[in-house]
């Protein structure tokens, strides 16, 4: 994963030039994508809780983080956090799961509000 993620950067970074990077219409779509990766962080935490307040307990609240769908970094950031409280617990199959239903969910969305869009 580490190596992906630095052959991208590398790419980006030779096929790019400085005048694309440094377009006034950058910052705005990157404080967008930071906002929205924040506020659906927020929303699988507190639907993480719902979730476990109605269960009664049965239901870790750290998956709730999980469905964001930052495939597969916050499911491995909900198992290490996990880990660290409770070292035999395995919550990450669990975790996976969650998260590939953010990902169908994510493209689903996409799809609708492309279709508004085109309207």
């Amino acid at each position: 994963l580490y190596g992906s993620t630095m052959f991208l950067g590398l790419m980006l970074g030779v096929l790019c030039d400085a005048n694309t990077i440094m377009d006034p219409k950058v910052l705005p779509l990157l404080l967008l994508g930071v906002l929205s990766l924040l506020i659906s962080g927020i929303g699988g935490i507190l639907g993480g809780y719902i979730l476990y307040f109605v269960t009664r307990g049965k239901f870790n609240p750290a998956i709730g983080i999980a469905g964001v769908s930052c495939t597969p970094t916050t499911s491995k950031v909900a198992q290490k956090v996990v880990s660290k409280v409770n070292r035999g617990a395995i919550i990450l199959p669990d975790a996976l799961g969650a998260n590939v239903s953010g990902v169908i969910t994510t493209a689903i969305i996409a799809g609708i509000f492309c279709s508004l869009l085109t309207k």
